[in-house]
């Protein structure tokens, strides 16, 4: 049934075409864009992750600011709080980030990079650095992203993983994609998610994902973001 899904999803994206997209870097559920917008503006982004494991559920929350400081690089702050089955929310770290294009703005091809620094709200886990390679492609109606990302936790472990996503726009500002991302390393679990993008105005958008995971215990997740452009 799931390959059906993926199957009709791909079919639907071939069948429309149609015209612009918002260049705020909010474009998919599973990767980051360099596609920073106007010098100035301010988004808000309310993200939610439900996770439906074997054995147990999950809800995430992560509301996140983001400042374009210039056209080049936006500076960013979010929170992360999660909760399991059977127990309360609980405060699991702060993280300040920035991104930064280093491709000329308008192009096609826009390539960036991005830095993240997670600060733990608890003893039982570490601080973290991430650092991200972001590359995303645009031919007409079609986006494509692009990331490979390292992560590195306190003075042990190390991750390396990727996530790679296409969407096309089916009608003005309303498109469906299809996104995975993954470990390169040891196991290599990992996630495949479709997803709909909707920007009901120039200030406000809300995108929506379904998937499974691969190689691991995930059966289900549900993915929400509500993006505000304040200024």
């Amino acid at each position: 049934m799931t390959k059906k899904i993926y199957i009709l999803i791909v079919f639907t994206l071939s069948l429309f075409s149609n015209t612009s997209w918002a260049d705020h870097g909010i474009d998919f559920l599973l990767s980051q864009t360099a596609r920073i917008g106007e010098a100035g503006s301010i988004y808000g982004i309310l993200r939610q992750d439900y996770i439906q494991h074997k054995n147990e559920k999950a809800f995430v929350f992560e509301p996140l600011l983001s400042w374009n400081a210039y056209n080049w690089l936006s500076l960013e702050i979010n929170s992360d709080a999660e909760k399991t089955q059977g127990e309360s929310f609980n405060y699991e770290a702060t993280l300040i980030g920035l991104r930064i294009r280093l491709t000329p703005k308008g192009q096609a091809l826009v390539l960036g990079v991005t830095t993240r620094y997670t600060f733990s709200a608890n003893s039982e886990s570490e601080d973290a650095f991430k650092f991200s390679s972001l590359g995303t492609y645009q031919i007409n109606t079609w986006l494509f992203g692009m990331n490979i990302n390292y992560k590195k936790h306190g003075n042990s472990r190390r991750e390396l993983s990727y996530s790679a996503s296409i969407k096309r726009e089916i009608r003005h500002h309303l498109g469906l994609g299809v996104e995975i991302a993954g470990e390169l390393e040891g196991k290599k679990n990992g996630e495949v998610v479709i997803g709909i993008f909707n920007e009901l105005t120039h200030h406000f958008q809300i995108n929506v994902g379904i998937g499974t995971g691969f190689n691991d215990d995930v059966e289900l997740t549900a993915k929400t973001a509500i993006i505000w452009r304040f200024k």
